[in-house]
């Protein structure tokens, strides 16, 4: 288990690194082998590390790469790639990588050059992300903590989907227990830029029928 976050902010200049900062303490748990960021432009990118991996080793439990362009933050058990090389092929293929990671993730890629977002995860959703927005600012983090140490994150309570947490002791994504906190689904992928998010399903189970 680790934690990603991020702030980007499309209009009015860069993000606030101090709030960054304040996400990432808010997931210390997540991670006891403390923290790594990358403030650039308009995007402030965190990761709390679970441990660091052994010396020329992929990391299993959390990547993080960059190559200057763009930079990719993996919550993830992805015992067969590492960041650099899912960034890499990110690079040529984009969101069609996806299906070739064969594991539990919730992953964060800031494409500079395009300036975009993108936050996906796992077929099953086995590791969580949330995001929010405000005007031209929009967070993501892995848990609701992270973005409730933002001072602009709303905290009005969506009594609506009390009736369902109480049935399942859950409130099954994009909703959460807040009216501005979303979860990226499981199978999901959400492209964020300065027109908006736009959330595709990058996966779906497949179907045959029994042979007679």
């Amino acid at each position: 288990m680790s934690g990603i976050a991020g702030i980007v902010r499309h209009k009015g200049g860069a993000p606030d690194r101090g709030q960054l900062d304040a996400m990432l303490a808010a997931l210390a748990h997540r991670g006891r082998a403390g923290a790594r960021t990358r403030v650039e432009g308009p995007a402030a990118l965190g990761a709390r590390l679970f441990r660091e991996p052994p010396a020329g080793a992929a990391p299993d439990e959390l990547a993080v790469a960059d190559d200057g362009r763009a930079a990719i933050l993996l919550d993830a058990w992805l015992p067969e790639a590492d960041g650099a090389a899912i960034l890499a092929d990110w690079d040529r293929r984009g969101p069609e990588v996806l299906a070739d990671l064969d594991g539990a993730f919730a992953l964060a890629v800031w494409d500079g050059r395009r300036r975009t977002l993108w936050l996906a995860r796992d077929s099953h959703g086995r590791r969580p992300l949330l995001w929010t927005r405000d005007g031209p600012l929009f967070a993501f983090a892995s848990e609701v903590h992270g973005l409730l140490a933002l001072p602009w994150t709303r905290r009005r309570l969506a009594t609506d989907h009390l009736a369902e947490y109480l049935s399942f002791r859950y409130v099954h994504a994009p909703r959460t227990l807040f009216q501005d906190i979303h979860a990226v689904p499981p199978g999901h992928v959400l492209r964020v830029d300065a027109h908006g998010e736009r959330l595709d399903r990058w996966w779906a189970p497949r179907w045959a029928m029994r042979s007679m």
